[in-house]
């Protein structure tokens, strides 16, 4: 039944031809919970765009600027007062040591925005060493008679889950092409 709801499978586990699937069908996550999708935020959503800073502070502490921050962008981009709808709702890079709170950090705003933490996308960029796994990072199309698409590491669960939040683990270690493809 979750399966059902969330890869938009069949009972015999096949792809339903034709049918859309409700879960990914408008950006939902953020419009289950009321807030985006171009219509007017619900009270709901109202609600935790207002408290945002509040909500992540039950979840991480001591890190104040970093939640004023973050909190005040979503809020622009969430309320569409940004007016550029072709754009991400966020691009933030945390940088620290670790065992800060980096990836909590990504897990509680998953569970705040979109009620459910499946949202965040890991991808170890740690092993990112070289010029070509860089080039691993998106699509790559192989000419021939039957032309062969090699799905990217980001952009493959972009496509299929384009509300989501990628936690690019380990980007300091990765090649330098990795950082040009990413930012």
């Amino acid at each position: 039944e979750e399966g059902h709801a969330r890869g938009g499978k069949g009972e015999e586990g096949r792809r339903d031809e034709g049918k859309e699937d409700p879960v990914l069908a408008k950006g939902p996550w953020l419009e289950a919970r009321g807030i985006g999708g171009g219509a007017a935020l619900s009270q709901q959503g109202v609600e935790i765009l207002l408290r945002l800073e509040e909500l992540l502070h039950e979840r991480i502490h001591g890190k104040d600027d970093a939640i004023a921050r973050i909190g005040s962008a979503l809020r622009v981009r969430l309320t569409q007062l940004d007016f550029r709808p072709e754009r991400p709702n966020g691009s933030f890079l945390l940088i620290g040591p670790p065992g800060v709170g980096k990836n909590e950090f990504a897990f509680a705003l998953a569970n705040i925005l979109y009620g459910d933490e499946s949202v965040v996308v890991p991808i170890d960029m740690r092993g990112i060493t070289t010029e070509e796994e860089a080039s691993r990072l998106t699509d790559s199309l192989i000419p021939g008679p039957p032309a062969l698409l090699l799905e990217g590491m980001i952009t493959t669960p972009v496509r299929r889950r384009p509300h989501s939040i990628l936690l690019l683990r380990g980007i300091e270690q990765a090649h330098p092409a990795a950082h040009r493809m990413t930012v």
